[in-house]
């Protein structure tokens, strides 16, 4: 698996379930950076939503 540099990014967005911590039991720091906007709930839900925003 590549290794992402979102530390670089400008803007990040990500979609997830929820924000609880996967199998390992580690908090995402992701989500609490500055330039990111998340997005929870269920992808069959979320993706139309953000696919009418884009258009």
């Amino acid at each position: 698996m590549p290794i992402l540099e979102v530390d670089k990014s400008r803007h990040i967005i990500v979609c997830n379930l929820d924000e609880k911590p996967g199998y390992s039991g580690v908090e995402n720091s992701l989500y609490s950076m500055e330039n990111v906007t998340t997005i929870w709930g269920n992808a069959s839900e979320t993706v139309p939503i953000i696919t009418r925003a884009c258009n």
